[in-house]
């Protein structure tokens, strides 16, 4: 029988699930947390906090389901930014979607990058909270923080860096950065150069499905996982969140 582990780095909680081939969710966990809010308006949370919940999560999941896992897939909370060093550690606590410190940084979006590439490349509304304009908040506010940066990556892109030792990001995350060109399916260079990011910021770009590595020996004595095991690149909560509500054929709708 062939074990899959599941984990979901999410706002709130990182949950994790065992499911066989079939889909049968054998055991589930989660390890609870929550925001910060250093000033009103912000939304924070340290990465390491995510790591720390799947390890304590995994210790509740019975360890002959553990040892038998075969691969390892993940969803997690979107928008929100992850500043690594080159070392491959957090610069400063992550700004998550919920942040709203970057209202101006979204008025200057618009000023600068016509409507029409907004609509049919960015393809989302310019919110606070998203990648784009907290780096542009970062660039302002915390030029010592960016001084110091190598990447950017999204929550659950720490996470699997942590267990693979791989830097990337799949394309439904990246789809909801800011900076994306969706229709083109890359990072949108123009724009992001237009607005004065540094695009070397900005990590490769893989489907969620893709091997992006293997549990790494290190992270295996810290969960509990076999050393080796594939893992996949994996995908924003609402993607994933959708496949999971059986949204795979025209005519079906979901709505979180």
């Amino acid at each position: 029988m062939t074990l899959m582990l599941g984990i979901d780095v999410g706002t709130s909680s990182t949950k994790v699930i065992i499911i066989n081939e079939e889909g049968k969710v054998l055991a589930g966990s989660s390890y609870s947390y929550t925001m910060e809010t250093p000033k009103p308006g912000y939304a924070e949370q340290k990465p390491e906090l995510w790591w720390k919940a799947l390890v304590e999560a995994l210790k509740e999941i019975p360890q002959d389901l553990i040892k038998s896992v075969e691969a390892i897939g993940f969803s997690g909370q979107m928008h929100g930014t992850v500043i690594l060093d080159r070392k491959r550690k957090p610069v400063r606590p992550a700004i998550l979607w919920a942040d709203k410190r970057s209202v101006r940084q979204c008025s200057e979006i618009y000023q600068k990058v016509d409507m029409e590439s907004i609509i049919e490349r960015i393809s989302n509304p310019i919110m606070p909270g998203f990648m784009g304009p907290t780096l542009l908040w970062l660039l302002e506010n915390e030029s010592d923080s960016i001084g110091k940066a190598r990447w950017a990556v999204l929550p659950k892109d720490y996470v699997r860096l942590r267990l693979t030792g791989v830097v990337a990001t799949d394309f439904s995350d990246a789809s909801a950065t800011l900076l994306f060109d969706v229709s083109r399916r890359k990072w949108a260079f123009d724009i992001i150069s237009l607005l004065g990011i540094p695009v070397d910021l900005l990590p490769e770009v893989f489907d969620s499905s893709h091997v992006i590595g293997e549990v790494t020996s290190e992270a295996a004595r810290e969960t509990g996982l076999p050393r080796g095991v594939p893992v996949v690149t994996g995908g924003g909560d609402s993607q994933v969140g959708a496949l999971g509500c059986g949204v795979v054929r025209e005519g079906v709708v979901s709505s979180n």
